[in-house]
């Protein structure tokens, strides 16, 4: 554990390089713990080693196939680089494995997201009309509030903008 909270102290001061090399030392500790591949592939990303990310994200889940957290990592990853329809896959199976509010919920939200940028805006209503159901985020209702702006339905924009402003 102490190598993974040195390696945290050393992203937060953007040292990646020993960073990485820490969390190298955790997962040669422990391969068969996700949780360092997960934190691995964060330093990854951060510098935009973006093919050892991923097969670290792909890691993960290999080694928890159960746990929707490492799904709904690697569907940010995917949102990030643009790859949607792998993104979406990500956190389809999310939705249909979680047993958590939390998970749940943050899928349909960043489902959600997706489906705004690829300018799906029913479905994206949808998405954080479920994702709001399941747990009343401000920033859902702020997400949804700003599909309604792109529809120019104001009504329901200024009444999802009130709902997040009420719940901060």
């Amino acid at each position: 554990i102490v190598y993974s909270n040195r390696a945290y102290a050393y992203e937060k001061l953007y040292d990646y390089e020993k960073a990485l090399a820490d969390y190298t030392s955790v997962i040669d500790l422990d391969k068969d713990n996700p949780e360092g591949y997960d934190n691995r592939a964060d330093c990854y990303i951060k510098m935009e080693k973006y093919t050892d990310a991923l097969k670290d994200l792909d890691k993960a889940i290999d080694l928890a196939p159960e746990n929707p957290y490492y799904y709904n990592n690697r569907a940010a990853f995917y949102e990030d680089q643009e790859n949607y329809d792998e993104a979406l896959k990500d956190y389809a199976t999310v939705i249909k494995i979680s047993t958590d509010d939390y998970s749940t919920s943050r899928a349909h939200n960043n489902r959600a997201n997706v489906y705004s940028k690829e300018e799906k805006y029913e479905l994206a209503i949808e998405e954080y009309t479920k994702a709001i159901a399941i747990n009343h985020q401000p920033g859902v209702y702020r997400n949804r509030a700003d599909v309604y702006l792109e529809l120019e339905d104001y009504e329901k924009a200024r009444a999802d903008y009130t709902s997040a402003i009420d719940l901060d």
